[in-house]
């Protein structure tokens, strides 16, 4: 378990709504491009 690795969870919740996913894409040219897909994470608060 995380918590056996020192891992401290105090601050973490558990949401009803699927969490956010970011993909990162960089083709042989170099220039990446980032999609991001925000999730319930679009309302987190810092005050919850």
């Amino acid at each position: 378990m995380p918590e056996d690795d020192g891992l401290d969870f105090s601050l973490s919740w558990t949401v009803p709504d699927p969490t956010g996913i970011a993909q990162v894409s960089v083709p042989d040219g170099g220039e990446n491009s980032i999609v991001v897909v925000p999730g319930v994470n679009a309302v987190a608060d810092l005050n919850d």
